[in-house]
């Protein structure tokens, strides 16, 4: 199954419960994804479960393709999902939360005489990334005389699944996610080129971050007791 959903025991009486919907990817490991179990698990879930104990509060999670996850927000149907920063989405969405800097790599197989040195130079490339991830966005700004030939896929697995079979010549997106799919491929190793650094942030639907407060309230407590 690609999704998941699970609560919070954890919450306060039900005279300050108060449950919020967090939706995220089901195949985007270490943050986010459903287990073997069929459990929602990671970064994003774990923190997630932290702030709610902390503001006394019960949050759902619902995991599934990540191009429909922002979708979901925008309908009004979930009320939290963790993004990359851009300038576009923080018109477009309430940040709440800069809790990760996430590292984007183009990934690319060992043995060539030569690899890009940055996002400029990949405009020779086949690459694949993940649909409406912040690394598509980044290529898809790039200008059409220095951008790559873009395959989408609808996880950070299947862009070194194709890189593998020869399909692109660079798996593009998050460093962790890509060595995580490494892993679990038992890929030995993989040329990584850094392209870009950005905040990872917790954030809702544009004129409601007013409703989520406690979240960067929450998040200041865990983090001076070290948790």
């Amino acid at each position: 199954a690609n999704t998941a959903s699970a609560s919070s025991r954890d919450a306060a009486p039900a005279a300050v419960r108060s449950q919020i919907v967090f939706c995220g990817a089901s195949d985007s490991p270490p943050y986010e994804y459903v287990d073997a179990q069929g459990r929602p698990s990671g970064f994003n879930v774990e923190l997630m479960r932290a702030l709610a104990r902390e503001a006394r509060r019960e949050v759902e999670f619902r995991l599934g393709p990540w191009n429909e996850v922002l979708g979901h927000l925008q309908a009004g149907e979930v009320d939290i999902v963790a993004i990359a920063y851009t300038e576009e989405r923080a018109q477009r969405y309430d940040l709440l939360a800069d809790t990760w800097m996430l590292q984007g790599v183009a990934a690319f197989l060992p043995g060539r005489r030569s690899y890009p040195r940055d996002a400029f130079s990949l405009g020779n490339e086949v690459v694949a990334t993940v649909e409406r991830s912040r690394m598509h966005d980044l290529l898809l700004a790039l200008p059409e005389n220095l951008r790559p030939r873009i395959r989408t896929v609808a996880s950070p697995t299947d862009t070194v699944r194709l890189l593998l079979r020869g399909e692109v010549t660079a798996a593009a997106g998050n460093v962790l996610h890509l060595r995580r799919a490494r892993a679990d491929l038992e890929v030995a190793d993989l040329v990584e080129i850094p392209i870009t650094a950005s905040p990872y942030y917790l954030a809702t639907k544009k004129g409601r971050g007013g409703e989520f407060a406690w979240i960067p309230a929450s998040l200041a407590k865990l983090k001076e007791r070290g948790e």
